[in-house]
């Protein structure tokens, strides 16, 4: 229960820039911290005390407050405080509103009726990493990958780094050509170089570009026999197959999905289910599970024509002593 008054305090916190205003290596007075920053010095205190039970701020003396490791990243590091406020505002807001859209629309997938649209709440490192252990080195020289909903680039320009033999084509909305350009451009030449952005909205045909690809999305209509598709995502595992801690962040992401897009994240048969709703021969080949990051997995998917084979080829842990198959994975059985 505590856990929904530390998201209240850091709420309140953030929104103030308390976590700015505190000096990083000397203590501040209640009072003059509530000065600089707006905030009443009586909810000041009651949220900052709050915090402290969960290691964010300290209280060296009373009416004093002082850094933690924990809250000097929310003052430091911009991407860290982003996160927390996302946390903090939106995602509150939005779980808020779960029963309430439950009760008026059910079970919805419509994202109008989403808990987050409800609340009227306006709208990583992990993906690249799950990314980085497909097997890249694999493709052929200059080969190309596509990927689809890349964003500003952050995933294929990390890949690229990797892997120097590879060109990428970025595509996404228009409304992100000049950051994503912007971005590619403040990168080193011999990655910028390899790296294109193309406007492109993924729910209209794919443009012609070539049936040699590496793709990293759904391109049914431009793959050729030797193109596939890793799809760097969630795969939901059976209840009992991972640790609970692995679980519950992969629960956590579940819901998440529905309280904001009143979506999902997919099970193996889920994935299985939408690949053979989009075209029969589309088979995922094989499952990669990155090392650390577990809740995401790379799963490489290809056409497979009637006759040749299942198409379910093995499960593949990538761990420190080197790759490891196996048969016991809850994303797909091994051969």
């Amino acid at each position: 229960m505590s856990e929904i008054y530390l998201l209240t305090s850091l709420q309140v916190l953030c929104h103030f820039n308390i976590p700015q205003a505190i000096p990083l290596n000397s203590p501040i007075a209640f009072g003059e911290l509530a000065e600089k920053t707006g905030l009443s010095e009586s909810l000041l205190a009651r949220c900052l005390s709050m915090a402290t039970t969960h290691h964010y701020f300290l209280e060296p003396a009373p009416g004093f407050a002082a850094h933690t490791a924990g809250s000097r990243l929310l003052a430091e590091d911009e991407g860290y405080h982003a996160c927390a406020w996302l946390r903090a505002d939106m995602f509150f807001a939005a779980c808020s509103k779960a029963l309430e859209t439950v009760t008026r629309f059910g079970d919805s997938a419509r994202p109008e009726e989403a808990p987050y649209a409800v609340a009227a709440v306006t709208s990583g490192n992990e993906v690249e990493e799950s990314a980085a252990v497909y097997g890249w080195r694999n493709v052929e020289e200059r080969g190309l990958a596509v990927d689809i909903g890349g964003g500003l680039s952050h995933v294929s320009a990390a890949i690229a780094t990797a892997h120097p033999h590879l060109q990428f084509l970025v595509q996404d909305r228009p409304s992100l050509a000049p950051q994503a350009n912007a971005h590619i451009a403040s990168l080193s030449a011999p990655i910028a170089s390899r790296l294109t952005f193309l406007p492109h909205d993924f729910f209209t045909p794919q443009p012609a570009i070539t049936r040699n690809v590496a793709i990293l999305a759904h391109v049914v209509d431009a793959m050729g026999p030797k193109s596939r598709i890793v799809v760097v995502d969630v795969v939901v595992p059976e209840p009992g197959t991972l640790g609970m801690y692995e679980e519950a962040q992969i629960r956590s992401l579940d819901l998440t999905m529905w309280v904001l897009c009143a979506a999902r994240e997919r099970s193996r048969e889920d994935w299985e289910g939408l690949l053979g709703a989009v075209d029969v021969r589309l088979r995922v080949l094989r499952v990669v599970e990155p090392p650390r990051v577990r809740r995401y997995a790379v799963m490489e998917v290809g056409l497979v024509e009637e006759g040749v084979g299942e198409g379910v080829g093995e499960v593949v842990s990538v761990g420190a002593s080197g790759n490891r198959k196996h048969g016991g994975s809850p994303f797909l059985p091994g051969k």
